[in-house]
């Protein structure tokens, strides 16, 4: 559920998370601002929260919501950092971090 304080959304913040509210409950157990928005709103409020968070932590199935290209825009941006996280569902697939990394270092096998 997205903020209901206007100055909550626009306030410096180090850590944002986007994801299920399952999910996302853990994420706020640890002080972490939480969204769930529809997926109508995703894009919005994923590119406002970009603008003030250092971290912004996604799950894969909120990812997969984002338009095609868009968090490689923002990690080319180097600010904010962006994670993808699985679910805890599990519904769609975290990207395989070692297989991108071996494709970037050539060293696929």
């Amino acid at each position: 559920m997205p903020p209901t304080d206007e100055n909550q959304t626009k306030q410096p913040r180090g850590v944002a998370f986007f994801g299920d509210e399952i999910t996302a409950a853990g994420f706020r157990l640890a002080g972490v601002c939480v969204f769930s928005p529809d997926p109508a709103d995703l894009s919005a409020e994923f590119a406002a929260q970009s603008e003030v968070s250092d971290l912004v932590i996604l799950t894969s199935e909120y990812a997969d919501l984002l338009p095609r290209g868009l968090i490689e825009d923002q990690r080319r941006a180097h600010k904010p950092l962006i994670a993808v996280v699985p679910d805890i569902r599990g519904t769609v697939a975290a990207p395989d971090m070692e297989t991108s990394v071996r494709r970037v270092l050539g060293i696929e096998g």
